[in-house]
């Protein structure tokens, strides 16, 4: 029999707080990864000497990796674990954060920017991981 008293409900409450705002810290990060290279496409375009229909694909391979990834990973959330699955979908967004902002071409950038489209799973494993850490009523 354990002789440790049960967390403090306020202890609760301030774990679940926290739980919130990380998550909804990550999902504000990937929702604006999504569209901030839309303004600078022309730039993008300029700098790496490509034109307008190859630019296309930064947002186009983004958009299309996340549409694949984002069920995938899902249920790979479901079956080997959320929250590890949200730690390393969070760290191939980092990945193709840095490989994106190193590229110097336009197939780097464009790989970057697939990984970092993969990080739009983190919406379902977030909401999962919410429906499982947060009371119903908070």
């Amino acid at each position: 029999m354990s002789t440790h008293s049960p967390a403090t409900p306020a202890a609760g409450a301030r774990n679940e707080t926290v739980i919130v705002f990380a998550l909804s810290l990550a999902a504000m990060v990937v929702s604006m990864m999504q569209t901030l290279p839309v303004p600078i496409l022309g730039l993008i375009r300029e700098d790496l000497g490509t034109t307008t229909a190859n630019v296309s694909w930064v947002t186009t391979a983004t958009l299309l990796s996340a549409a694949v990834f984002t069920p995938l990973l899902g249920r790979f959330g479901d079956q080997h674990g959320k929250k590890p699955t949200l730690v390393a979908v969070l760290g191939v967004m980092v990945v193709g954060s840095v490989i994106a902002a190193l590229a110097t071409s336009l197939p780097l950038l464009i790989l970057g920017r697939v990984l970092q489209g993969a990080a739009t799973a983190i919406f379902p494993l977030a909401l999962s991981v919410l429906r499982e850490e947060v009371r119903p009523q908070k």
